[in-house]
């Protein structure tokens, strides 16, 4: 290792500019990233949602929606706007009144159903049906043209415009929380270092990285909103721990009468193995996520694990060249560490150690019944507070299922249509049959009519749902739709937002268990490596995992429910994330206890460590608060601030905790042999 060292501090400038090079073109390649904020997308191509999906996109050209409410406009000018919406390139077609009655009649004289589906509070609803995927950047330009010629007062709203916005928001925040998330940890840095300048230099470090990381994001097919708008922050705050151990190893060579590049050559040798069994086991937290059926698990997994793959080797090989050159600036101005000493920690931790490890053992079964209780919600995305009085309209329209069936014999339909019509939470049911009399022949129909709804082997029915995507009553609606169509047919599919709850319902419990278990094992099995040992691996994980409990059981007790994401990923970004600091006190204490009774081997290991420790912790919690507080994504609201909650718990948790655990198990050991 030493040789690659030197190799890297001799060539340092080669190095820098190197750098310089990688960083504009993943700036230039992060331009054309695809984020996909379609959380639906992510289910398993054997869902049921997926499936149909397919259908309508291979036999009726249709898969995104949007929906238009407009208001103060005569008929003639809608029927009018719906002309112009309809010949754009892309829009499959426009259900809206028109299509079910004349519009030169008063809308007195019209059929009551038509009126109520088509009319709410006084603003006609247009349904909008595209040919590409709601999450498609093809959509999003339908939704531009749309709002070009649509005048006077309407709102645009629907699955491809909520996509749309995502995106949009994702673009636009990042920027934001990223500026303010460094100013915060630049300053937590100013604290813990000697250096005005040594804060700088790190977070060009792993801001180099974050760019690296988010351009080579490109190389897959698209990136989530919500790892899009959580990784670049989470990056920055995981890895600097990394530099902050190469900055102190480095001070540690120079003290010891070391020239400059022989002091950074020892430093980065004796820092290799540590940063990398550090970087190790939190990208094995990370790739955890790869085994979860719901495709985000994979999308987090790899970003994530390839960004601080990528802050580790930038902390090895671009801040040992950018500290080598710059090194007359950080020793001419310098200032005092303001950081608090753990000294009477350590000792409290010692000193009260039963009663820790009592109040651990009463947490550990309620957070652990509690944190599986917790509720958790699906396809919320985002909290945009739309002005828009017509958006309360358009949110307030229900839930649409589409119902794909064979286009077989018509007095089938017939029953099938008056099962479902019967259902108490079916509004209304949309299709060729309920359009048109079953006893009238084909040629007798419009073809535009017949092409709309059926193809040579499927017919669809658009069913409209009493009640929210998410709520129970739509849910068990769905169910029955389900019992009803198998009634009927061998083959048939069932889409639309709430099949995709009950898709997501169903996959993501297994999920969470596989995520849970996978994180604990991976990790088990690097500790045991680490410290070749079977009590420390057992120690450091149940510490971390009684963090996770807690933290998740405090969601709970505020009786407040959690998008679904968030719940799965955070065992294994939690475990993943703070792991580290159990290692680092635990490295502390081994090292310590061979040279001094246990519990001053203890005592020292918390005074050590604990500075580091806190700062990581500081850094993590200020940059996820940064993200919950300005983001308009639900899930990365979430996400952020159950990391940052978590932070701030491990750290009490292997301050306090583990420091007992490390008396206690060892005193029960001595005992053993003197018995």
């Amino acid at each position: 290792m030493k040789k690659f060292a030197g190799f890297i501090v001799h060539h340092h400038k080669i190095f820098i500019g190197l750098y310089l090079v990688v960083l504009l073109v993943s700036a230039f390649a992060m331009q054309y990233v695809t984020i996909n904020s379609d959380l639906s997308s992510y289910l398993p191509d054997n869902t049921m949602t997926k499936k149909g999906e397919k259908i309508l996109r291979e036999e009726f050209d249709m898969l995104g929606q949007g929906i238009l409410a407009i208001q103060n406009k005569e008929l003639y000018e809608v029927a009018d706007t719906v002309e112009k919406i309809k010949s754009i390139e892309g829009v499959h077609k426009v259900t809206w009144l028109g299509d079910y009655e004349d519009i030169k009649k008063p809308i007195g004289f019209m059929n009551e159903k038509s009126v109520d589906k088509f009319i709410k509070e006084d603003a006609y609803i247009l349904y909008i049906f595209l040919e590409h995927s709601n999450n498609s950047s093809r959509s999003f330009a339908i939704m531009d043209e749309i709002n070009h010629v649509v005048e006077g007062d309407y709102y645009l709203g629907g699955p491809a415009m909520q996509s749309k916005e995502g995106m949009e928001s994702a673009l636009k925040e990042l920027p934001k929380y990223l500026v303010l998330g460094v100013i915060i940890i630049f300053f937590i840095l100013m604290a813990s270092t000697s250096s005005y300048f040594e804060p700088i230099f790190f977070l060009i470090t792993i801001g180099i990285s974050v760019v690296i990381n988010m351009g080579t994001n490109i190389f897959l097919d698209d990136v989530s909103s919500i790892t899009f708008s959580a990784t670049a922050i989470l990056q920055l705050a995981l890895s600097m721990d990394y530099s902050i151990f190469l900055l102190h190893t480095f001070h540690d060579e120079r003290s010891k009468g070391h020239a400059l590049k022989a002091s950074m050559i020892n430093a980065i040798a004796k820092t290799f193995s540590s940063v990398s069994a550090s970087a190790l086991t939190t990208v094995g937290g990370f790739s955890a996520l790869l085994l979860m059926r719901y495709g985000m698990g994979a999308d987090l997994g790899i970003v994530l694990g390839k960004g601080v793959f990528f802050s580790l080797i930038a902390v090895l090989t671009l801040q040992p060249c950018l500290i080598i050159l710059f090194d007359k600036l950080i020793e001419k101005y310098t200032h005092k560490v303001y950081l608090p000493s753990f000294k009477k920690v350590a000792g409290m931790a010692v000193k009260y150690r039963h009663i820790i490890m009592i109040i651990a053992l009463i947490l550990m079964i309620p957070t652990f019944k509690a944190q599986r209780k917790v509720t958790y919600n699906y396809l919320v995305s985002t909290n945009h507070q739309e002005e828009n009085p017509l958006k309360e309209v358009v949110d307030n329209l229900g839930t649409q299922a589409i119902l794909i069936v064979p286009h077989d014999n018509k007095v089938t339909h017939e029953h099938y249509i008056q099962d479902i019509q019967q259902l108490e939470y079916v509004r209304d049911m949309t299709g060729l049959y309920t359009l048109v009399d079953h006893t009238i022949p084909q040629a007798f129909i419009p073809e535009e009519v017949i092409h709309q709804y059926t193809t040579d082997q499927y017919a669809y029915y658009m069913v409209e749902l009493i009640g929210g995507r998410e709520d129970q009553i739509t849910l068990q609606t769905i169910d029955e739709l389900d019992q009803i169509s198998q009634k009927y047919f061998d083959d048939y599919y069932i889409t639309g937002d709430t099949q995709a709850v009950k898709d997501l319902s169903d996959v993501t419990p297994d999920d969470f268990v596989k995520v849970s278990i996978a994180s604990v094992i991976i990790i088990f099995i690097i500790l045991m490596l680490t410290f070749k040992s079977i009590k420390f691996p057992i120690l450091l994980v149940l510490v971390i995992q009684l963090g996770i409990w807690i933290n998740l059981s405090i969601t709970y007790f505020m009786g407040t429910s959690i998008n679904f994401i968030s719940y799965i990923i955070i065992s294994a970004i939690q475990l993943g994330a703070t792991i580290d600091y159990a290692i680092l006190l635990t490295d502390k204490y081994r090292h310590f206890s061979k040279k001094m009774p246990n519990i001053d081997a203890v005592k020292q290991a918390v005074h050590k460590s604990g500075q580091s420790i806190l700062v990581s912790a500081m850094i993590i919690l200020s940059a996820c608060l940064c993200v919950h507080y300005m983001t308009s994504n639900v899930a990365v609201g979430e996400v952020t601030l159950l990391i940052g909650r978590g932070a701030v718990i491990s750290t009490i948790l292997v301050i306090l905790l583990l420091p007992a655990l490390f008396v206690i198990t060892k005193k029960k050991k001595h005992s053993h042999k003197r018995g």
